[in-house]
């Protein structure tokens, strides 16, 4: 009695001669692991409960006579994993809405029935966005879902059907993550959709169309959130010396992307040293032999 006190699973080494009700209902409500190993005769409401309010997966091992809508609730309150073992008849609302509030990935295991339960769907992508991928496009309401989720993460717009991807949703996706931006369709990246996105991610610049990555006023905002960006610049730009002088100004390892010309343009590599001593690699070899730009480097 003693030992299942500390530890339910010493159930296992106690002789039969000495199993009663009341050392399982001990060990049940000390590891509810240990229904597993209660004898059958002996799994009683009492004793399941005990297991499962500590140990919500022991629902598999409740009897199946025994199994209803309070013992289901129960053990899904405890552990969402339980679910697993609920029997497809008892899952209810009320069931479904505690699995998806604990998980809201957890809305892919939802009976078809209930996924149109706009409540459901809420609840699952209030703390798990990505969960609104599992959420039925034809959901009365879906669009405000969508909106809701992206406002917290931009980047779920790629959950979005596409057909719900409007210049709305889309501006508001990239304005809180510009990454979003390869997210948005190309019909919808816009000069005015990618300013905002490179502002916010200079990275970004990746995804505009190629027209706009020679935009000199979409370069230089993408620059100046992030100088690696300039990777990204059309081949004019990266000869650009504004553009490049913001770009190594925000990041010196930058230089490496400025063309020929201007990694042997004194300015520009003093800006870039300035930033980061290491960029004086990306210098031309004319300027690696100039003292003064190993100076500033070192300093």
């Amino acid at each position: 009695m003693a030992a299942v006190k500390v530890w339910g699973g010493a159930l296992e080494f106690v002789p039969d001669e000495l199993r009663e009700k009341d050392i399982y209902l001990i060990a049940a409500t000390q590891n509810g692991r240990a229904l597993e190993i209660v004898s059958e005769e002996f799994r009683s409401k009492e004793v399941c409960l005990a297991a499962i309010k500590n140990y919500g997966r022991a629902l598999k091992f409740v009897p199946k006579k025994l199994i209803n809508k309070e013992v289901c609730l129960t053990a899904v309150k405890q552990d969402w994993n339980s679910f697993e073992f609920v029997p497809e008849e008892l899952k209810n609302k009320e069931i479904c809405l505690n699995v998806v509030k604990q998980n809201g990935f957890a809305l892919r295991l939802i009976p078809e029935n209930l996924k149109n339960d706009k409540e459901i769907c809420l609840a699952a992508v209030k703390d798990w966005g990505c969960a609104l991928q599992f959420v039925p496009k034809d959901l009365c309401g879906y669009k405000d879902i969508c909106l809701n989720v992206i406002r917290k993460n931009g980047d779920f717009l790629r959950f979005v059907s596409e057909e719900s991807r409007e210049k709305e949703m889309c501006l508001v996706a990239v304005k809180q993550c510009g990454a979003s931006l390869r997210h948005v369709p190309e019909k919808l990246r816009n000069k005015e959709i990618c300013l905002i996105a490179v502002k916010q991610h200079g990275n970004a610049l990746k995804n505009v169309p190629k027209d706009l990555s020679g935009d000199k006023e979409v370069c230089l905002a993408a620059v100046e959130q992030d100088g690696d960006a300039l990777r990204f610049a059309s081949r004019e730009l990266r000869g650009d010396k504004e553009v490049c002088l913001a770009a190594v100004k925000r990041d010196g390892d930058a230089l490496r992307f400025a063309s020929r010309e201007l990694r042997d343009d004194k300015e520009v590599c003093f800006a870039a040293v300035k930033q980061n001593g290491e960029a004086l690699k990306h210098a031309s070899d004319a300027m690696l032999c100039d003292k003064e730009l190993w100076s500033a480097a070192k300093q």
